[in-house]
């Protein structure tokens, strides 16, 4: 039988896997071609296929496999388009949960970034960075996203985070670099008026936890800095003037932006541990007690 008259089912995967990297490389479909001894047209429509492959998980980040297969003509069997986008780094990963991010706050995030983005460590070092985590009992479900390693963080492969478990209890905590603050878990009620008002956040975190973690690091590093985010609380007009009368220095937070404070990972070693106890809390009371031991 003539080579130009092998039928196209002769082409196995590595051939067709080694003709699309040498077009990744640089070379032209015809060379690609060429190098494995395959028609032109066949490879021309080979990589058509990859990149409509391509287009449609892009385009739909949440399909699944089979249902992309099925939206490209002629259509692809699952292993085929995990196969296919594979070549092209891509693959099933949960997608990362992160806050509900309006488009003004996007804009308020980069003009923090802009404005900080030349300090160095002396600079960091003056910020006593605080934060509230609830912490809850049971996990939310998994999302699957078809993305290349470093698109990790684009927006289309995200889930907000909106619903909280109803058993769950919150817990403040403060750092810095080369400081560890306090820990304290705010035993609030919950519900309508049971939450961390004003009024309760100045007593309970700001008199009891900030001012002496504050003025004992202010003794070592003068230019000395609080960070709070913009929960309503913090935003409040008493808990600004508590502050002033107190002559604690604000860093400005972008709302609803956690991930900018270095405290965020810690809350994440917390529920881990929590998450690998033997004997996981199934109560209120339970959670508090484990978090205490954690």
């Amino acid at each position: 039988m003539a080579p130009n008259s092998r039928r196209k089912a002769h082409w196995d995967s590595p051939t067709k896997n080694r003709v699309v990297g040498a077009v990744q490389a640089g070379k032209t479909i015809a060379e690609a071609a060429r190098l494995e001894g395959m028609p032109d047209q066949t490879a021309r429509d080979l990589i058509k296929k990859f990149d409509e492959t391509e287009r449609q998980a892009r385009k739909n980040r949440r399909t699944p496999f089979k249902d992309i297969g099925n939206l490209v003509e002629p259509r692809l069997s699952q292993s085929s388009v995990r196969r296919a986008l594979k070549e092209r780094g891509y693959r099933r990963c949960v997608a990362q949960r992160v806050p509900f991010i309006k488009p003004h706050q996007k804009v308020l995030r980069l003009e923090f970034a802009e404005q900080r983005r030349r300090w160095g460590t002396r600079e960091w070092r003056n910020v006593l960075w605080s934060d509230e985590c609830y912490v809850e009992l049971g996990k939310p479900g998994r999302i699957f996203v078809t993305r290349r390693p470093d698109e990790k963080w684009e927006e289309e492969c995200l889930v907000p985070k909106f619903s909280q478990s109803p058993i769950r209890v919150m817990v403040w905590g403060c750092i810095a670099r080369g400081y560890r603050g306090g820990l304290k878990v705010l035993e609030l009620l919950g519900g309508k008026g049971g939450g961390l008002t004003a009024a309760r956040y100045q007593e309970l975190v700001l008199e009891d936890m900030v001012l002496p973690e504050y003025r004992n690091l202010r003794e070592e590093r003068p230019g000395l800095m609080f960070q709070q985010d913009s929960a309503p609380a913090h935003r409040a007009k008493t808990t600004q003037q508590w502050l002033e009368n107190h002559n604690i220095k604000i860093m400005p937070h972008p709302p609803n932006s956690p991930d900018v404070s270095p405290i965020e990972p810690l809350w994440n070693m917390l529920k881990d541990g929590l998450s690998q106890l033997k004997e996981p809390p199934t109560t209120r009371d339970g959670l508090i007690a484990a978090i205490i031991k954690v």
